[in-house]
């Protein structure tokens, strides 16, 4: 008895089965480089197919089905052995204990060459059987009917047409999930900014009060005036802010300083130099982007 707890065990189970079938034929002679897979048939029971029916549209394309047959057509189809490949799969629904392969159908160029070719060999083969332009006839092996037939069970072109679609859905549900990822990735910008903006009000008033505290410590010293000033300096720092270092003889840098007024140079000294900062700079400390470009007097 099988079990088929997923769609990748009844794979296995289908390669292996084949595989050894493939074996069993080469043993008889029959020429395996004149016949391809088609299909195969497997008999299911209804709940083992509810069970992997969401594994099998991962992997797959039902191109149809009633409540008796299901007929999918494999993303990638499975490997047997050599350049056999097995790419579709009719589930028969029946009520049975454990999925088995109950039918393999091989597509060959000439149903009669072959069937001669069988007779000869003493196989119980059955009559060539003829509808339309379709001829086929079948050998029973290892309780596996094989049916062997001049014509597929889709035709190429609707094959291709299949795979097309397929291939585009494919591509779709690709262009879905980028899409998706340059959403989430938008969204999580938005809210940094968001998250920067509201803290933009707070920040602004501190940097003020920061403000009024350097220039009383230029003008008079006042008792706890420092503490003051350091304590607020550490808030700024944990809102992600830092102070642009600048020091005066520094060369003036557009990027980091705004230049609010200039004086001409003295003996010494060069263009664009900072001689004195009027108000200092802040830049986030994550990204080194400026939050505020410090105020600074420079020569000309």
């Amino acid at each position: 008895m099988v079990t088929m707890e997923n769609f990748n065990n009844l794979s296995k189970y289908i390669i292996d089965t084949t595989k050894l079938l493939l074996i069993r034929m080469d043993e008889l002679e029959v020429p395996s480089d004149k016949s391809r897979i088609d299909y195969i048939e497997v008999s299911i029971d209804q709940n083992t197919f509810n069970i992997i029916r969401a594994e099998i549209s991962n992997n797959s394309l039902i191109l149809s089905e009633d409540d008796k047959e299901k007929l999918i057509l494999l993303d990638n189809g499975l490997e047997i052995v050599g350049d056999q490949k097995l790419e579709k799969i009719v589930f028969r629904i029946e009520e049975i204990d454990s999925p088995i392969i109950s039918t393999i159908v091989f597509l060959v160029e000439s149903v009669v060459e072959l069937h001669t070719h069988l007779q000869k060999k003493g196989l119980p083969i059955t009559k060539i059987e003829k509808e339309g332009n379709t001829s086929s006839f079948s050998l029973m092996k290892e309780s596996i009917n094989i049916i062997f037939t001049n014509t597929q069970l889709a035709q190429n072109e609707e094959l291709m047409a299949l795979k097309t679609r397929l291939a585009q859905e494919v591509e779709s549900k690709l262009r879905v999930m980028a899409d998706f990822q340059n959403y989430k990735k938008r969204m999580a910008q938005i809210q940094r900014e968001s998250l920067d903006m509201a803290n933009r009000n707070l920040i602004d008033q501190i940097i003020e009060v920061v403000d009024d505290c350097k220039r009383a410590l230029n003008n008079e010293n006042h008792e706890g005036l420092d503490l003051l000033l350091e304590k607020l300096t550490i808030v700024l720092r944990n809102q992600g802010l830092e102070l642009i270092k600048i020091e005066n003889g520094d060369k003036f840098n557009p990027e980091t300083m705004e230049a609010i007024s200039s004086t001409p140079k003295s003996d010494g000294q060069e263009t664009n130099t900072v001689i004195h900062i009027d108000q200092l700079g802040y830049k986030y400390s994550s990204t080194n982007k400026t939050y505020r470009p410090a105020k600074v007097i420079v020569t000309k």
